[in-house]
């Protein structure tokens, strides 16, 4: 499920990408796959960046990728692109 405003945890962006694996019977992906994931949002930052410090569309972004990377069956998106830059 990815939420209009989404939900950014202290940690980095790497941690951030993880933390989904906790509350699923998967698991958790190598550094590869994570930055593949980032590319795919066209989220240029390095894994080990402070989350928080990320501008709305990056946060969203990022966000978009952690869903993208626990490969739902089904994927529940509310409006998200709303924060991301038309660049």
């Amino acid at each position: 499920m990815l939420q209009q405003l989404p939900a950014i945890f202290p940690g980095t962006v790497k941690d951030n990408l993880l933390i989904g694996f906790r509350f699923v019977e998967k698991n958790p992906v190598n550094n590869s796959e994570l930055e593949n994931a980032l590319r795919l949002v066209k989220l240029n930052k390095p894994l080990f960046v402070n989350a928080l410090d990320l501008s709305d569309g990056e946060k969203q972004r990022q966000a978009i990728a952690r869903v993208f990377l626990l490969q739902p069956v089904v994927y529940l998106l509310d409006e998200p692109t709303s924060a991301l830059d038309e660049k």
